[in-house]
């Protein structure tokens, strides 16, 4: 056996040592690796080398390994990681010991035990929307959540946070994870029974809400109980309606010419906003389903000089609310 199977071996036995499940899932993935993949795992000419023990750079070895499994293809939909990428993890474990690399690993598979309380948690803590969320460095000590996230990667990455997932999911799914497709990766949800329970999803459950037909318009968050929730990109103004779905108006100071709309604003908590917002679930879907984007039906634009009319869903409901009990769902890994 060469010096490069044997390093390859090692790396291999020490992640199954740490979990069976990860190491069994290595294994399979680089059966047919040939000897110049394996050696994309040395350390040789690295700084990485001249410090630490054999044991601390078998680890380190081993975490190069998810690392390129997981963050390229065709794990991943593409490729995330770089040769520059594989050198910085080498520079970031210099010097580390075996139990600080051996957590970095541990995060590529999800936690022991993750609870609802876990996940509404880190819906409060992970709340800074600056930086970047880069998979193959996250760990669940950190605090941002990205520049600008989206509802559903905000959703993505507490449930990282709080163990549900691990950087493999993040890997595939979180980096595929669109508006059509965040309820194949999150899950659907039960039903909520209508406008009275809407502040009735439990703590620590994921919301999701969509427009009645449409799926793919949808909002997603997290429950953090008595009726307030945590999401990023939220829709914080809606025009006030008419029973028909027509806006309310004010008054107009032109002869002839409508009021502009009469708008009302989802409430924030403290110094929380749209990008991260903590707010009341009753008001968030009250304010959806006043809003164009959610109306069913279309704007009537045959007489241009007409109040645009938009057609209500028969039920006077244009949303649809559901929640996910993230303890339930056999989806993420």
């Amino acid at each position: 056996m060469s010096d490069t199977d044997k390093r390859f071996a090692k790396a291999l036995s020490y992640l199954t040592n740490l979990s069976g499940d990860l190491g069994h899932d290595v294994t399979t993935k680089t059966a047919q690796w040939t000897a110049d993949q394996k050696d994309l795992i040395s350390l040789a000419g690295s700084a990485a080398w001249r410090k630490g023990s054999d044991e601390q750079h078998i680890a380190v070895r081993a975490l190069l390994l998810c690392t390129m499994i997981y963050y390229r293809t065709p794990h991943a939909a593409m490729q995330l990681v770089d040769d520059a990428a594989l050198k910085l993890i080498r520079d970031k474990m210099l010097g580390k010991t075996r139990a600080f690399i051996d957590d970095e690993i541990r995060l590529y598979v999800r936690a022991p035990a993750p609870t609802k309380d876990d996940l509404a948690a880190a819906a409060e803590r992970v709340c800074y929307p600056v930086g970047n969320v880069t998979g193959y460095l996250r760990t669940r000590a950190d605090t941002n959540l990205g520049t600008g996230p989206v509802c559903y990667n905000g959703t993505s990455t507490w449930l990282f946070a709080a163990g549900f997932v691990s950087r493999r999911w993040l890997a595939r799914e979180g980096s595929q994870m669109l508006d059509r497709t965040a309820r194949g990766f999150l899950g659907e949800g039960a039903l909520i029974g209508g406008r009275a329970q809407w502040s009735t999803i439990p703590r620590g459950h994921i919301f999701h809400i969509h427009k009645n037909g449409d799926q793919n318009t949808c909002h997603w968050g997290v429950s953090l109980g008595a009726g307030r929730a945590a999401a990023c990109n939220n829709t914080a103004q809606a025009p006030e309606r008419n029973d028909d779905g027509s806006k309310v108006r004010m008054p107009s100071t032109t002869k002839g010419k409508l009021g502009v709309p009469k708008e009302s604003n989802l409430n924030f908590e403290g110094s929380t906003n749209p990008t991260y917002g903590v707010f009341k679930m009753a008001e968030l879907c009250d304010i959806l389903n006043r809003t164009s984007k959610y109306m069913v039906g279309t704007l009537d634009k045959s007489d241009p000089t007409a109040d645009y009319v938009e057609s209500n869903h028969p039920s006077g409901c244009n949303i649809v609310v559901r929640h996910v009990d993230p303890e339930q769902q056999d989806i993420w890994y």
